[in-house]
């Protein structure tokens, strides 16, 4: 067998146009070495610092429940303080109203509760205003109403739990119910 030296450059240019790919030369394959190691490098810092952030993310969990409960029983507690203060007020409408049982509406509170009730309040509530500046129990129960309506929004924009707000809607719909009730009777109609 005779010794010749190898051609490397025809034997890749064969190889390439057999295989169909572009083989490397030493050098190349060398570099592309080193950038895959750097690369390889650059994912384990990266790794390790994602690593790092889930870890302290997982320290923060505890307390961040623990603030999430507290805003919560809170929020809780708030509501039901102002439930409680939109019952009494009820109430105390309520016994207003009782309390003028046996008095008869003025001709001019028949006439504007008449008026009110058969124009479909079409003067955007102003002339049910003006009855209630004159009569004090469809004043407590409209007052009622108005601030069960801000309850119902302070606890849907709080967020607050959805019994909460139902006993809201529910004291809101009662008090409008007692102010149409008392209405009626000012106009003679119940």
């Amino acid at each position: 067998m005779i010794d010749r030296p190898t051609a490397p450059h025809f034997v890749r240019a064969i190889v390439d146009r057999v295989t169909g790919t572009a083989t490397p030369t030493a050098r190349e394959a060398e570099q592309a070495v080193t950038e895959a190691k750097q690369r390889e490098e650059q994912a384990r810092a990266a790794a390790a610092a994602a690593k790092a952030e889930r870890e302290a993310a997982e320290r923060e969990i505890p307390a961040a429940r623990a603030r999430a409960k507290e805003a919560a029983d809170n929020l809780a507690r708030a509501s039901a303080v102002r439930l409680k203060a939109l019952e009494e007020q009820l109430e105390v409408a309520t016994r207003r109203e009782a309390a003028s049982a046996g008095e008869r509406p003025t001709p001019d509170e028949r006439l504007r509760a008449r008026s009110w009730l058969h124009t479909g309040g079409s003067e955007s509530g102003r002339a049910l205003m003006e009855l209630a500046a004159l009569d004090a129990p469809l004043a407590g129960f409209l007052d009622c109403q108005q601030s069960a309506g801000r309850l119902m929004k302070w606890l849907f924009d709080s967020g607050a739990s959805d019994e909460d707000a139902g006993k809201a809607d529910d004291l809101e719909v009662r008090a409008w119910g007692l102010a149409m009730t008392r209405v009626r009777h000012l106009a003679g109609e119940s």
